[in-house]
Parts: C-alpha cells; sequence; structure tokens
C-alpha cells in the first residue's frame, strides 16, 4: 500500500503549501523516502507530529487510516495525507490486542499457529526494514 505515494504528489503539495513537513513509512519508494523531511515507523511519524509545534503542517505517507486518527488525534496540527485517495491497509485495521496476546500465549506454550515462512532472501530483506523501521 505504500507504493502509491509519488515524488510528484509531494512536489504538487510543496507548491500548494508554504511550510509543510513531509514525513512517510520506509516501505514507499526510495525516491519518495529521498523527496520526504522525514521518514519512519508508524511510532516514529506519530511521535514526530505529536512533538511539532501547534500549526506545523504535515503531509504523511503512509496508511490513510492512521492520517485520518492523526488529524482527529492532533487537531491543532494541519494534517493530511500524500494521496488522500490512496487505498488503505485492510489486514492493517485487524490486529487486535486480545489477538496479539492469543498468539504470544500460544508460542509460550510452545503452539506456533499460522505460521508463515518465506525464503532465505526475503528473510534477509525482511529483517533489514524491520530493523531501519525499529531504529527510526
Amino acid at each position: 500500500m505504500h507504493q502509491q505515494y509519488t515524488v510528484e504528489q509531494i512536489a504538487t503539495l510543496r507548491s500548494q503549501i508554504s511550510d509543510l513537513k513531509v514525513i512517510v513509512h520506509p516501505e514507499c519508494p526510495i525516491e519518495v523516502v529521498q523527496a520526504s523531511d522525514s521518514y519512519g515507523s508508524t511510532k516514529k511519524i506519530i511521535d514526530e507530529v505529536a512533538a511539532s509545534p501547534e500549526g506545523t503542517k504535515w503531509a504523511i505517507g503512509t496508511d490513510n487510516n492512521l492520517v485520518n486518527r492523526m488529524i482527529h488525534t492532533f487537531p491543532n496540527h494541519d494534517i493530511r495525507s500524500i494521496n488522500a485517495s490512496a487505498f488503505s491497509c485492510i489486514t492493517m485495521n485487524r490486529i487486535r490486542l486480545a489477538h496479539l496476546l492469543w498468539t504470544l500465549e500460544e508460542i509460550e506454550q510452545g503452539s506456533t499457529i499460522q505460521q508463515i515462512t518465506v525464503d532465505e532472501a526475503t528473510q534477509i530483506y525482511s529483517l533489514k526494514a524491520l530493523d531501519r523501521m525499529l531504529a527510526k
């Protein structure tokens, strides 16, 4: 879903809005990450906006459900999506604490449920992406 954001969208917003800060998720295309002021995990995006002065103007490149929640959470900021018509991630919103707890309890008891396996190359690149997200 992060592939829906483009450098052209950022350029258009920057031409329309002065003092715009752009922050994106690192899974966006590398050109989009490079054209942004900052990038990072979902937590990093939330934390950076929260720490910014009131009235800061933000364009955010991540799941629009999160962007919409941030608009309501930070009413004293001017927040928008880089692409307001981008598709939202339907599976991200299905994650619930109760399901996470159940999964962790199963692992603790030695039961691996619904395990997903991938080839070694995918593991290597996935771990690099996770490390970069967690480092921000």
